[in-house]
């Protein structure tokens, strides 16, 4: 009895040693959409990842992300400069305009629009993982006229 007792506490503090958080993991990334600043025309400069089979996919993924946190959660990360609260605030709202959302984002859809790719020679690498990889991007995200078409186009009422 006590022998088992022995090596439970062993197993037991040896799994526990071997417990980290995330953050601590070699090779981790933090793949949250980052603000880096706003420009006086309201234009957000943020760090964005996308994951790929290529960088050409990675990019497209990184764009896609940065407004989706833009639209849809709000940037938390980096500079407070950037809007914490999404720019969509109506719940559920990527569901109930889905058909709007898809086209939007589909691979010959709108949003190249409004994110344009800056500092190209500060582009990182990330990991690689299930044979995809993850690229850092730095991009500029035209809120202002992202907002005016979300207006137009009745997905933001009267903000």
């Amino acid at each position: 009895m006590k022998r088992t007792l022995l090596i439970l506490a062993v197993f037991s503090l040896l799994s526990l040693t071997n417990c980290r958080t995330p953050d601590k993991i070699s090779g981790y990334y933090n793949y949250e959409t980052e603000c880096l600043g706003k420009q006086m025309d309201g234009v957000q400069l943020v760090k964005a990842w996308g994951k790929g089979f290529n960088r050409k996919e990675a990019r497209a993924n990184a764009y896609k992300n940065a407004l989706k946190e833009i639209l849809f959660d709000g940037l938390r990360n980096g500079n407070s400069e950037c809007d914490v609260k999404p720019l969509v605030v109506e719940a559920n709202a990527q569901e109930r305009h889905e058909s709007y959302f898809n086209d939007f984002f589909s691979k010959n859809g709108i949003y190249k629009r409004y994110v344009k790719e800056y500092n190209k020679t500060a582009a990182g690498k990330g990991e690689k993982s299930n044979a995809k990889e993850a690229f850092s991007y730095y991009l500029k995200i035209d809120v202002p006229k992202l907002k005016t078409l979300l207006l137009k186009d009745q997905i933001l009422l009267g903000i």
